[in-house]
């Protein structure tokens, strides 16, 4: 979508338009729930996806920027909602258990290859990778933020997300090479 093309829905959302926020959530609602379901369960990535767009509506009429802005600010929210999981989870010290049978839809093309599924993918990545290596890939690919925006989200610098990025990928494609050669090696 082009910034234009936003401009009109977002004053058509701030009028109250159901076209224009129906448009807006149809383009966003997939890349966050992907998002958010890579980083907690299920059940609780849906009900934190509509707690980011009650705060989405809440602040709507003083949000300023453009669609790259607008994302970034979306999934600001959407990473926000994640850690105040995390934290009432960890006072609590009691985990949901993840459906075993749940599967994420997309999973990063780059780094794993077509014989794992995207579900493995993403337990790959969270047994191997560091908390800030998952999360940037997960904005980067799922979000499909670009590296300044991640960087505004995470309170880094361009270049480290990029560096960070570039690390993941290198680690798991060791990871995914290890394993393969461990596969044939026992066939």
């Amino acid at each position: 979508m082009t910034d234009d093309e936003f401009e009109v829905l977002l004053a058509g959302a701030r009028r109250g338009d159901q076209r224009a926020v129906t448009t807006l959530f149809q383009q966003l609602q997939p890349p966050l729930l992907r998002y958010l379901r890579a980083q907690v369960p299920r059940q609780v990535a849906d009900d934190c996806a509509g707690e980011v767009w009650a705060a989405v509506a809440a602040g709507l009429d003083r949000f300023e920027g453009g669609a790259d802005g607008f994302r970034s600010w979306l999934f600001t929210i959407a990473r926000n909602q994640v850690v105040d999981y995390r934290r009432r989870t960890a006072r609590r010290r009691t985990d949901v258990v993840a459906d075993p049978t749940e599967r994420v839809v997309d999973g990063p093309e780059p780094i794993v290859v077509s014989s794992i599924s995207a579900q493995q993918a993403v337990d790959l990545m969270r047994a191997h990778l560091t908390d800030e290596q998952f999360e940037v890939v997960m904005l980067r690919v799922l979000a499909d933020l670009d590296a300044e925006n991640v960087a505004m989200i995470l309170g880094h610098t361009a270049g480290w997300v990029r560096v960070t990025q570039h690390r993941a990928v290198q680690r798991l494609q060791e990871r995914v090479h290890h394993r393969f050669e461990a596969d044939r090696n026992s066939v």
